[in-house]
């Protein structure tokens, strides 16, 4: 793992560490997972899996999430509330349920490991496999829809152009 994946390593265990305090496992994934893995470029961002519950505002739940990242110093992202940043280092939580239905997965047949006492979960090779696979046909989906959207848009100003013209 190069220098950079490792320094980001190190923040989710911090991470993790505190939300660990507030009994929640969480479950690494994204390019910092798959970093666990195989080697990878420099991972840009941290993203976390975590229930579903503390990314609602049912009991303050977001809002207890944002004084757990505060107490190690990252700031509530204002326009993405469930993303934090510390300098140029990025966090992003995501619901587990979303991925429990798009993976098959099973949140308690995940890896879980233990590092210097703190808790989290990992996903399989398989796992961030298909979780990839989903990623990229999602992303090829929206880019026919916007390429649509262009093309109708472009059609729109080269008439509003032949108009101004005459």
């Amino acid at each position: 793992m190069n220098s950079n994946n490792k320094k980001k390593f190190k923040q989710f265990l911090e991470i993790a560490k505190e939300l660990n305090r507030h009994k929640i496992i969480p479950i690494l994934y994204g390019s910092l997972g798959v970093s666990q893995l195989v080697e990878v470029r420099d991972v840009d961002d941290i993203d976390i899996l975590i229930s579903d519950k503390w990314l609602t505002n049912d009991n303050n739940n977001i809002e207890k999430l944002k004084n757990i990242m505060y107490k190690i110093d990252y700031k509530q992202d204002p326009v993405f509330p469930h993303e934090f940043f510390k300098g140029k280092n990025f966090v992003g939580f995501s619901p587990i349920n979303d991925t429990e239905r798009e993976l098959k997965l099973k949140i308690n047949k995940t890896k879980i490991t233990k590092i210097n006492g703190i808790k989290f979960r990992e996903l399989s090779a398989e796992k961030h496999l298909e979780f990839y696979k989903n990623s990229i046909h999602f992303a090829e989906n929206n880019i026919s829809i916007i390429q649509k959207k262009i093309k109708k848009k472009q059609d729109k100003i080269k008439k509003l152009k032949e108009l101004i013209k005459k």
